[in-house]
């Protein structure tokens, strides 16, 4: 698993005609891509009390969650009593205020 990138520039003085010639850095960048990572869960009851989510390995930032529920009745309401994060959270279906049971996919995607 990624964690971190160490980086050094190596620069040296030269003498060229009797003079020394030192290098000057004006800029320096560097990027690092990581690959997408999706976790796709498909149809699962989510409980009146909420259901938590476990991302194994945990991403590297909070994920962007898409959750849809797949039996839904009117009013309806999404909520996650425990915020999404890197490592998981809880979704939870509520209606009239009151938590209900609902079969549900969802997505995470981040990396």
């Amino acid at each position: 698993m990624f964690r971190m990138v160490n980086f050094r520039l190596s620069l040296a003085s030269m003498v060229q005609g009797g003079v020394t010639l030192s290098p000057l850095v004006s800029a320096f960048a560097w990027s690092v891509e990581m690959p997408d990572r999706i976790v796709q869960v498909g149809s699962v009851s989510c409980p009146a009390t909420g259901l938590p989510i476990t991302f194994t390995p945990a991403f590297q930032i909070t994920p962007s969650l898409a959750v849809t529920i797949l039996n839904a009745q009117a009013g309806d309401v999404i909520t996650f009593p425990t915020a999404i994060g890197p490592s998981g959270g809880a979704i939870e279906i509520m209606n009239g205020g009151a938590g209900v049971v609902r079969d549900i996919s969802y997505i995470a995607h981040g990396y």
